[in-house]
């Protein structure tokens, strides 16, 4: 299943998410890269390079992803992972949060992140 089949299947899920497993060969998995959220093989980063291609760059811009992926398994002798993706609308953070003001960390400093800079996890230095 391609990446914008995936799309497809979630806009008609909608609410809810769609799911496709996603191959990749089991050298990859020694060698994850160092991302931010998710550590993903090769095969795994172009995957979600190529979702995020069909939602922000081929017109119109109507849907957000966002992707969860799940645990290493293998299927029928191929390894690889189940990617969840769901839609939401393109700026619907917007009516979100003027909806929701207390739950904004702009509106309440208080919420903000206070840790040491860098991402999550990492220590800056």
């Amino acid at each position: 299943m391609s990446a914008r089949r995936l799309l497809l299947a979630a806009i008609r899920a909608r609410p809810g998410s769609a799911r496709m497993f996603v191959h990749s060969p089991g050298g990859q998995f020694r060698e994850l890269d160092q991302g931010a959220r998710w550590r993903l093989t090769v095969n795994e980063r172009a995957f979600t390079r190529a979702v995020f291609y069909q939602v922000t760059k081929v017109p119109p811009r109507v849907w957000s992803a966002d992707l969860d992926w799940l645990g290493i398994e293998n299927r029928h002798g191929r390894w690889g992972r189940v990617v969840r993706v769901r839609l939401v609308r393109y700026g619907s953070g917007y009516s979100h949060a003027e909806k929701r003001p207390g739950s904004s960390y702009v509106n309440r400093p208080e919420l903000r992140h206070t840790g040491p800079p860098g991402r999550p996890g990492i220590m800056a230095g």
